[in-house]
C-alpha cells in the first residue's frame, strides 16, 4: 500500500510536521469470468510547503488585523432624497404640478452622483433613486387619471 506524504512548515520553530495520508485501498472488479481482477490505485505524491513565516499560533483575525474602513455621510445623497420627497408631494398637487415635474428629474440625477462618491454611504442615495423613480411614477399617474 503506497501512502501520500505531505511536508507542512506551520509551527513557530519552523520544524517541518509531516502528515501521512493512506492510499486507496485496492479495490476487486468483477470481469465477464468467474476470476476476479485486482486493480490498483494510482501512486500520488503530494508536497506542500507553507511560507516560512506562517504562524498558526496567533488567533485569526478577519482582514489580517486592518479595520474595515467605516463610510462617512453622504450630504448629496440626503439632498436628492428631500427633493425627490418634495418633488412627489408637489407632483400630486392637481393645480401647478411644475414644480415636482422639475424637482424628480434633478433629485434623480443627484442621486446618481451621490451613488458614484467614493468612500460615501451609499444608502441614503439608493433611498433617492427609488422615491425618485416612485415620484415619477405618482407624477404619471396623477397626470393621467387626476380630476
Amino acid at each position: 500500500m503506497t501512502a501520500i506524504t505531505t511536508g507542512l512548515r506551520l509551527t513557530p520553530a519552523r520544524t517541518p510536521v509531516r502528515t501521512v495520508i493512506p492510499a486507496a485501498p485496492q479495490v476487486a472488479v468483477r470481469s465477464a469470468g468467474p476470476a476476479a481482477q485486482r486493480v490498483a490505485a494510482p501512486e500520488v505524491s503530494v508536497t506542500w510547503t507553507s511560507t516560512p513565516d506562517v504562524d498558526l499560533t496567533s488567533p485569526i483575525t478577519p482582514y489580517n488585523g486592518w479595520e474595515f474602513p467605516e463610510a462617512r455621510r453622504n450630504p448629496l445623497g440626503v439632498v436628492a432624497l428631500l427633493l425627490a420627497v418634495v418633488g412627489g408631494i408637489l407632483a400630486l398637487i392637481q393645480t401647478d404640478a411644475t414644480p415636482g415635474w422639475l424637482l424628480i428629474p434633478g433629485s434623480f440625477g443627484l442621486a446618481l452622483l451621490a451613488l458614484q462618491l467614493r468612500g460615501r454611504d451609499k444608502n441614503v442615495a439608493s433611498m433617492a433613486v427609488m422615491a425618485a423613480i416612485a415620484g415619477s411614477i405618482v407624477a404619471v399617474v396623477n397626470l393621467a387619471f387626476g380630476a
